[in-house]
């Protein structure tokens, strides 16, 4: 799939632009821009195509916010 102008969109509208290409079965770490704020009290990740249709969104809750714990999203 190429990501040019996919996006990772959060709750308040920051945005984080992906790019470059992702083979089928590959796997994509993407850090977080200052654009893109997860928030402590729950947030959600959308990710929208070129186009600006939703393809896949996630979402986690205050009470799965823990310091030091990493959160990891996946299908």
């Amino acid at each position: 799939v190429d990501l040019a102008g996919w996006a990772l969109v959060d709750q308040a509208s920051g945005r984080r632009r992906l790019d470059g290409a992702l083979a089928a079965g590959a796997v994509a770490q993407v850090t977080v821009a200052p654009a893109l704020q997860l928030g402590n009290q729950g947030d959600s990740l959308v990710l929208v195509d070129a186009e600006g249709t939703t393809i896949d969104q996630v979402a986690y809750t205050a009470e799965e916010v823990r310091p030091g714990r990493t959160i990891c999203f996946g299908r």
